[in-house]
């Protein structure tokens, strides 16, 4: 029986573990063995719970968890240093090569310099974007942010310089042929392609939504901006957007929700709703339920997502799905607009704050039957991105290595 072996650093919570846990389902549905090997991680239940699939079953069975860190070791704190994880890591996988002798090696983001002919496994990367391209293009997530930190850009910038560039493949790997390259998006696509030299296969992440979605015709002047609570996530320029918007909309709301990860942010964003005196009209929830978060988004007729740069936007499929009309941001590094609305046809781009504005008070005064009917369109494209299409996509894939 082919075995197949999931390396990542932290079996956690986000998206790329959600896809690392379906991609696992979905080879153990299939009757293949599975091993998820990580430095750390939650127990297999939890997992199962937070990301809705069901490895547990398989458990010692077809499936083995092995995390490699101890917690109880003296040294375990190291760990959280990111060069010590990275140098830890690297071991890990030299392990997992020598000793479980995987016939596929899945990998996430990135992959190792090592000399790669010489490992008989077919190598799959699974890119959300990788961050050699971060290293080649000189790429910053938090200069994509309302407030930008230049001395911890800086200190960025060095770490990369003196540590991180060892533990990254930044050239081409298409010298390798047992390396294949797959991406969660056009935009990782291309950056993938010109830090590897390899043409990557999109295969866009699943989507998990919950077994009865609300979409039904009761819709309010409700508009979202879901994500995590940061300056990256540009919910302050949505507030901005929603004070011109109330003008012409009276009754509208804006609810902004998502994980609080950054607590001055979250005041900066208390002081704006104040100082606009928009305490009636504008609502942070922060780590909210997920019943709660898909009920709002059932109520919602706009999804505002701002962000810049964002490879893929699980955030907004998920409202599609509810039939909240999405409002983009209008770019070549925006996922959600080339991807997810496909450059316009199943919801609506801004390049500026005036047209945010815009396009949210096209949506919000849009007649009823128009508005319907753009929302069953939209419900029906956030299904293309659910796990039946995932999973039937994936799994034609790893036939092909075999």
């Amino acid at each position: 029986m082919f075995r197949v072996a999931f390396i990542d650093i932290f079996y956690g919570v986000g998206g790329g573990v959600r896809t690392a846990s379906f991609m696992a389902q979905t080879l153990l549905h299939h009757g293949y063995h599975v091993a998820l090997f990580g430095l750390d991680g939650l127990p297999i239940d939890e997992l199962d719970r937070i990301h809705g699939t069901s490895l547990s079953k398989y458990l010692g069975k077809t499936l083995t968890v092995k995390y490699y860190i101890n917690k109880k070791w003296i040294f375990s704190r190291l760990f959280r240093i990111r060069y010590f994880t990275l140098r830890y890591y690297n071991l890990l996988v030299q392990h997992v090569i020598r000793f479980y002798k995987p016939d596929i090696l899945v990998f996430f983001d990135d992959i190792l310099p090592f000399d790669w002919s010489a490992v008989d496994s077919q190598v799959v990367i699974y890119t959300h974007f990788p961050y050699a391209a971060r290293i080649a293009f000189d790429i910053y997530d938090m200069l994509d942010s309302e407030y930008i930190n230049y001395a911890d850009v800086l200190k960025e910038r060095v770490f990369r310089k003196t540590f991180l560039y060892q533990f990254f493949y930044t050239s081409n790997v298409n010298n390798y042929n047992n390396i294949h390259v797959l991406a969660n998006s056009t935009v990782t696509a291309i950056y993938s392609k010109y830090v590897w030299g390899l043409s990557p296969v999109v295969l866009y992440p699943p989507v998990a939504f919950p077994p009865a979605v609300n979409t039904d015709r009761r819709k309010k002047n409700i508009i979202v901006s879901l994500g995590v609570i940061s300056p990256g996530k540009r919910h302050g320029e949505v507030i901005e957007a929603f004070k011109e918007v109330k003008k012409e909309v009276r009754d509208a709301k804006l609810f902004i929700i998502g994980s609080l990860v950054d607590v001055d942010y979250y005041h900066n964003l208390l002081r704006k709703i104040r100082n606009y005196h928009l305490d009636n009209d504008v609502f942070i929830w922060p780590n909210i339920s997920d019943e709660k978060k898909w009920l709002l988004l059932s109520r919602a007729k706009v999804l505002v997502h701002a962000k810049r740069f964002e490879p893929f936007g699980i955030a907004v499929v998920e409202a599609m799905a509810t039939g909240a009309i999405p409002v983009v941001y209008r770019g070549f590094t925006s996922g959600p607009w080339i991807d997810i609305t496909a450059k316009g046809r199943f919801g609506l781009g801004f390049k500026s704050q005036e047209e945010m504005v815009e396009n949210i008070i096209q949506i919000l005064k849009m007649e009823q039957n128009v508005f319907n009917e753009t929302r069953e369109k939209i419900i029906k494209r956030a299904y293309n991105f659910s796990y039946n299409i995932f999973e039937n996509s994936f799994i034609q894939i790893v036939k092909s290595l075999i």
